[in-house]
């Protein structure tokens, strides 16, 4: 890993110890948190791409992780987290230097649209989006950017893991049919480890061999002896594709309800 992230805020603050992840996790009241953040992931990614139109996935990344800072740092009840995503949305905009939205009317008509399909989508009774008039929503979304910024202490940058990705797999595979393929399977795998917690507990080049040694595994290229030569431990890389497996598994086993967290999400009330 770069010098540049070891001395970064990322690495020294935003980098949780598995204890705190976990507790963070079971403090839920009525929701299962795994499907909380996945629903979330899901959220940010689609009002990015498709009610803003904007096909980038850094600035995906960007928001989602800033979701998950955000969250991690306070109470369950804190936060509404519908407009919490925005929130992030709008500063990873800013963040990862696509700009900032031009017309913030626009998009909060848009994004309060997005949440009455998601009503439907449910059949929910109540809105999810709680905000009556857009100039209600443009004005907390004001004040949510700034205490967001506060509450991190202004630690905005992030290290994705598609970089390294990119460098592992230009050293690990000299075929360009091999490359191309294992690069394509690691590289949705690290967009899947969005759902889980691996952002908040590992490195990104941690997160960037285990998604290529999974890819590897799945496209059957064999790179068993490059990762032997790998000057990071084996067992590290393992803890971390284990986790991503985990998410894999509880996809399969039908565990995550999105349902659910609309549901849970019509009768959330901020804590007084």
């Amino acid at each position: 890993m770069s010098g540049d992230f070891i001395k970064s805020s990322h690495n020294l603050v935003w980098i949780r110890p598995k204890e705190v992840v976990a507790k963070h996790l079971l403090e839920a009241t009525g929701i299962d948190g795994k499907s909380f953040h996945i629903f979330f992931a899901n959220v940010i990614e689609d009002i990015i791409t498709e009610t803003l139109g904007v096909k980038n996935q850094r600035i995906v990344a960007t928001a989602i992780v800033y979701f998950k800072r955000s969250w991690i740092s306070v109470c369950w009840g804190d936060l509404d987290p519908c407009i919490t995503a925005c929130t992030c949305i709008l500063l990873a905009l800013k963040t990862e230097e696509y700009g900032p939205v031009k017309n913030l009317t626009h998009f909060v008509r848009n994004v309060r649209q997005y949440f009455l399909d998601l009503k439907d989508k449910y059949n929910l009774q109540s809105h999810l989006w709680k905000y009556t008039t857009a100039e209600q929503a443009e004005s907390v979304l004001v004040e949510l950017e700034y205490f967001l910024l506060h509450l991190w202490s202004c630690s905005v940058i992030v290290y994705q893991p598609y970089r390294p990705l990119l460098q592992y797999c230009d050293l690990c595979s000299s075929d360009p049919h091999d490359h191309d393929k294992l690069l394509e399977a690691a590289w949705s795998v690290v967009n899947d480890s969005l759902r889980t917690e691996v952002s908040l507990l590992y490195s990104p080049d941690l997160i960037a061999l285990a998604a290529l040694f999974i890819g590897a595994t799945t496209c059957n290229i064999d790179v068993t002896a490059w990762f032997s030569k790998c000057d990071v431990a084996l067992s590290d890389i393992a803890e971390v594709a284990q986790a991503m497996l985990d998410y894999f598994e509880f996809r399969k086993e039908n565990k995550y309800k999105p349902e659910e967290v609309a549901q849970w999400l019509t009768g959330f009330r901020l804590a007084q």
